[in-house]
């Protein structure tokens, strides 16, 4: 069976290769002397004290900090480096991840590419970010190269693509989406890319349909009712305020249907989406918050889509377009979280022994900022270079080994824009997020080039 360690490498060059990696990814958390947080941060720790599903996100990535917590509990018999072990054990997969998708790509490659991407500032965040880039690679690598994996790297790798496709429940649509795609070029192409292959297409769609079978059958355990997402219809009409389609459709249709938001329909002209979803004096409370608005809010975004089609999908597009271009780290990251923030809270009492620790990083003093602006000029400039070069070999070269690890970031990426444009509007998150994988594609596809010009170099 065909090793995926970098070529030529022993076990122990291979395990320090590994290390090195791993520290690569968490150099931000070491950096802060802290794990990074996130506004949402919050709520995952509390859900993985209680078990509750938040309204607003699934439950899995608190049920990913409950299991790494209670490996050190019995571990250690102490809670303590209990933040540090989570960010440890996520870089720990998108390092796996990394070294099986570039397994013949030299050393002096995988560490720059990392380090030169975004991938270690959601690696080093206790947030579920880091699996949007686990899983394009946990899919690529099963529906490019699964004749070519060996045996305990088919056993390791679809736990990690459904583990990465329930944290996050965006990533259901992302990954549905892109095998849509993906069985689109397989199969109605006259011309068939051999390079896709079938078992692990099906095999990754057997995934897709577990782990919506897992979100449906957890949240039935846990909540005592079977669904996707307990505030779907929220983001949902959050974004048909973003797409400038709710003020008309209440200012014409509100003496026919009576919304429950014509009385504020004034609010709607001078306040954006996220003030609508997260502001206490927003009108959703008004109309029942989260879970008691959920049947108004769907009866309005049905009737933004019936009454302003083409008008919905053209906002649709333009921010599909704008989310695709748009991404830079440092959300959450600008200011110190204050006594009344949830994560605050939650560390100062679900984790006191790391709460001194968490008051004196750099992210508590507000000392990161400087720095989140210096690299996010660093990665816009990657991510040009990156599109440069595969659009250059593919017109120079034509069709190479790693070519389609490269269309596949790029069909990724293109995916990942359109639904979370889609689902919640523009965010330079939700593409930083992502955007590293297509920098590790045309690493790939460089090492190729430089190793054929080698080869015609010592051929003459």
């Amino acid at each position: 069976m065909e090793s995926n360690r970098p070529a030529k490498l022993s076990a122990s060059i291979y395990f320090w290769v590994t290390t090195s990696l791993l520290l690569a990814l968490l150099w931000p958390s070491i950096f802060n002397t802290f794990p990074l947080v996130y506004w949402d941060t919050g709520t995952y720790l509390n859900s993985s004290f209680t078990g509750q599903v938040p309204v607003d996100r699934p439950v899995f990535y608190g049920l990913f900090l409950a299991v790494i917590r209670a490996l050190i509990e019995t571990t250690t018999g102490s809670q303590s480096g209990t933040l540090w072990a989570a960010s440890i054990a996520q870089s720990g997969i998108a390092a796996f991840l990394i070294l099986v998708a570039l397994p013949t790509a030299k050393v002096r490659f995988v560490l720059p590419a990392v380090l030169l991407s975004t991938a270690p500032w959601y690696a080093s965040q206790l947030m579920p970010d880091i699996f949007s880039g686990t899983l394009a690679l946990s899919i690529f690598l099963m529906t490019f190269r699964w004749g070519r994996l060996s045996a305990w790297h088919r056993r390791l790798i679809p736990p990690i693509l459904i583990l990465s496709i329930i944290v996050h429940l965006s990533h259901l649509a992302i990954a549905a989406l892109t095998l849509v795609c993906l069985v689109s070029f397989k199969y109605l192409r006259s011309e068939k890319p051999p390079s896709i292959q079938s078992r692990g297409l099906l095999f990754t769609s057997a995934c897709c349909v577990l782990a919506c079978l897992l979100i449906l059958v957890t949240n039935r355990t846990l909540a005592g009712r079977f669904f996707l997402s307990e505030g779907g219809h929220v983001f949902l009409l959050g974004r048909v305020m973003g797409t400038g389609v709710l003020k008309p459709l209440l200012d014409e249709k509100c003496e026919v249907e009576g919304y429950a938001l014509c009385p504020y329909k004034d609010y709607f002209a001078n306040h954006d989406h996220n003030e609508f979803i997260w502001n206490d004096d927003s009108p959703l409370p008004k109309i029942g918050g989260w879970e008691g608005s959920r049947t108004e809010a769907w009866r309005i975004i049905r009737g933004a889509v019936y009454h302003y089609p083409l008008r919905s999908a053209a906002a649709t597009l333009e921010a599909s377009i704008k989310q695709l271009l748009h991404f830079e780290i440092g959300d959450g990251l600008e200011e110190p979280y204050s006594d009344a923030k949830n994560v605050y809270k939650q560390i100062r009492d679900r984790y006191p022994k790391s709460f001194d620790a968490f008051m004196v990083s750099r992210q508590q003093k507000g000392n990161l900022l400087p720095t989140v602006r210096a690299w996010n000029w660093i990665y816009f400039s990657v991510f040009i270079l990156t599109l440069g070069l595969i659009g250059w070999a593919t017109f120079r070269h034509g069709t190479l080994e790693e070519t389609p690890f490269a269309y596949f970031a790029v069909l990724f990426v293109i995916a990942n824009a359109i639904v979370c444009a889609t689902l919640s509007g523009p965010n330079p998150r939700y593409q930083a997020r992502a955007i590293w994988v297509l920098v590790l594609a045309g690493t790939a596809l460089l090492n190729e080039i430089l190793k054929i010009r080698k080869n015609l170099r010592n051929s003459t």
